[in-house]
């Protein structure tokens, strides 16, 4: 016991990280303890199912009173940090990925045969997006010349593609069925997407970024297994926590379970362990 004694404290969901802090300054003893424990010790106790706060600390506090329970161990900050990292990283990636779709959607309304010239993949490449930012409409691509196009395309793409795709773009756009009317509205919204989606883009690269830098202050071997790198390494690392939680996680393989847990364990390559 650190000094004061404990009170049983239920936390609730993102409260949880400023009351174990506010506690853990404050000198307090802290069991941390998993729900799935907690409501175990429900469906033992309390037959009739009910849930308020009273009922909650009361049931915690009978936990701990009997010691039936396993204390849940937080990660150091370097791994907490990889964690809040890998997950934000991966809310950006779907949210890219939102967008990217809601802008295939308007385009196959105002332009249909855009991805023809790019295809969907292309169609968010710098050159391809640098395109729509300027001309969104079949009849903003009627209305410049091959050479100024080809200017824009050049730009964006490094000199990779130009005049050529220019001239596909407008063949495709002067043969155009997309819709005509509210054209104002479905262009401020396709641009406007797309900045977004640059933005987003730019945000997981200096998430990314971060992630980088922390797994090269931590040192982990993670990234010596065989097609785990620094992001993947980061989001196991960050998941996991104490490594002997490890075998608990069915969403991984077992048998890449126990080479991470060798690994990890060990503090050795997985080269050299082969």
């Amino acid at each position: 016991m650190k000094g004061k004694p404990y009170e049983p404290e239920l936390f609730l969901s993102w409260y949880f990280l400023n009351l174990f802090s506010f506690l853990d300054e404050a000198d307090y003893f802290i069991h941390v303890i998993n729900p799935i424990q907690t409501d175990g010790w429900r469906k033992g106790t309390e037959i009739r199912k009910r849930k308020t706060d009273i009922i909650d600390s009361i049931l915690i506090a009978d936990l701990i009173r009997y010691g039936s329970f396993k204390d849940t161990a937080l990660a150091n900050e370097a791994i907490f940090s990889l964690r809040q990292l890998t997950r934000y990283r991966s809310y950006l990636v779907g949210t890219a990925g939102d967008f990217k779709r809601k802008i295939i959607a308007v385009l196959d309304q105002v332009f249909p045969e855009y991805d023809t010239v790019f295809s969907k993949v292309g169609l968010f490449w710098k050159d391809s997006k640098a395109v729509l930012l300027e001309y969104s409409t079949p009849d903003a691509f009627n209305e410049i010349t091959a050479n100024t196009l080809a200017e824009t395309l050049r730009l964006a793409s490094r000199n990779r593609i130009g005049l050529v795709k220019a001239e596909t773009l407008k063949t495709a756009a002067s043969k155009s069925f997309g819709i005509r009317f509210a054209q104002d509205a479905f262009t401020f919204q396709l641009r406007s997407m797309i900045e977004q989606l640059n933005f987003l883009e730019e945000q997981i690269k200096q998430t990314e970024e971060e992630i980088n830098q922390l797994m090269a202050s931590i040192t982990s071997v993670i990234e010596t297994i065989t097609g785990i790198g620094p992001i993947t390494g980061a989001t196991i690392l960050g998941e996991i926590g104490d490594i002997h939680n490890l075998i608990a996680i069915v969403a991984v393989s077992r048998k890449l379970c126990y080479i991470i847990h060798a690994v990890l364990t060990k503090n050795e390559s997985y080269e050299i362990r082969q």
